[in-house]
């Protein structure tokens, strides 16, 4: 094992070794764990901590995947260079990632680990107690796994062994955390850049992407898996009219994954070729937003997602199931909730959103309650 307290030397060679970079202590040093480096709401939060800036030499672990990977399916990380580091973890439980990652910590020797959902818990949690970091925070961005009773039972055990300060993304997912787990947390809503997620000229946002110009168009970004649900938005937007008011409606999905051929052959089955459009991932997502006039999420399970905050700060009005954290961040005077799964009462949603005139804007709403800034001062809280 190797001691927190080795010199400088001998820390900035193991950082070389893992690729990390050496810079300069600032007032709290984090690394944060998260299970992998993909195009995600979690891995794109763990991102904004070090783009914001507020700890200069904070950084993330990767358990899963290499650099190279990461890079090839998120190109958006090579910009992180030596911030970034990954283990390599292969599928199941590794206890020798345990006494890899302590030693790694050790070598680091930050201030805060901050872990991120229960797999990097199980690992960067251990792994912070066995090198006697200072503090852990843990959050948990969704509660539908403790459903599991294998999952709660893994959770509460856990939860006893670490002793996070645990935090949880929204109240829905304190609320479950309590229920299933028997533990308290405390709440810090997500949030977004609501200086990058603006509004912005329609027309030209659609230019850029090739979107048809007078389209009425409904969109959504995000994974293509099965949890997101698209199969079931595209039945739903079946069901609707191919036109309102002469101009025709339109659904872009952006983001990649093992669900594409399916929605392919979805869109096939309902007549929807030229319809329903699927763009594949996109760097410049705010771009996106700002080219829809609805947006929407199908998802099955949830925590607070980022996307409908980004859409929304854009000035987009957002139709979603009622999941998770989803209540909790559209916006009510602009927005739609609707049953999870509930194909009609899901066209219903998009249709009314479609028809109402534009006169309020639901930005005002993510400024009020889903701000990256407040986000930040509360965790800075807890980092202190």
């Amino acid at each position: 094992m190797i001691i927190a307290n080795r010199s400088y030397r001998s820390f900035a060679y193991r950082n070389r070794e893992l690729g990390l970079e050496n810079p300069a202590r600032s007032a709290i040093k984090v690394v944060h764990v998260v299970q992998h480096l993909r195009p995600g709401g979690i891995e794109t939060l763990a991102l904004d901590f070090l783009k914001a800036g507020f700890h200069a030499d904070s950084m993330i672990i990767s358990l899963e995947g290499s650099r190279e990977e990461a890079v090839a399916t998120w190109p958006r990380l090579a910009g992180y260079g030596g911030r970034i580091a990954f283990l390599s973890k292969k599928p199941g439980f590794r206890p020798s990632l345990l006494a890899k990652l302590a030693s790694v910590l050790s070598q680091l020797s930050p201030d805060v680990v901050h872990t991120h959902h229960i797999g990097p818990l199980l690992y960067g949690g251990v792994a912070a107690r066995i090198a006697a970091v200072p503090r852990l925070v843990h959050t948990e961005h969704d509660a539908w796994h403790l459903e599991d009773e294998r999952a709660a039972r893994l959770a509460r055990r856990l939860f006893k062994l670490v002793r996070p300060t645990l935090v949880a993304d929204a109240g829905q997912v304190a609320r479950s955390l309590t229920k299933a787990v028997g533990v308290q947390s405390q709440v810090i809503l997500n949030g977004v850049d609501t200086k990058r997620f603006a509004p912005a000229e329609k027309l030209p946002a659609r230019r850029q992407l090739g979107l048809p110009e007078e389209a009425i168009l409904i969109g959504t970004a995000g994974r293509l898996t099965p949890v997101k649900n698209h199969l079931m938005a595209i039945r739903a937007f079946a069901k609707l009219p191919a036109a309102f008011n002469g101009r025709p409606l339109v659904m872009a999905i952006a983001g990649d994954g093992e669900e594409r051929s399916a929605l392919e052959a979805a869109i096939g089955n309902h007549n929807l070729r030229g319809r329903v459009l699927l763009l594949g991932h996109l760097e410049r997502v705010e771009q996106f937003y700002n080219a829809l006039d609805v947006y929407f999420l199908s998802s099955t399970q949830e925590g607070l997602p980022l996307s409908l905050l980004e859409a929304q700060a854009c000035g987009v009005r957002a139709v979603a199931t009622d999941v998770g954290g989803c209540k909790e961040a559209v916006c009510p005077a602009t927005g739609r909730i609707v049953p999870n799964g509930d194909e009609v009462a899901f066209a219903a949603g998009l249709l009314v959103l479609t028809r109402v005139p534009r006169t309020r804007t639901p930005r005002r709403f993510v400024l009020n309650h889903g701000d990256a800034g407040s986000m930040y001062r509360a965790y800075e809280a807890l980092y202190k």
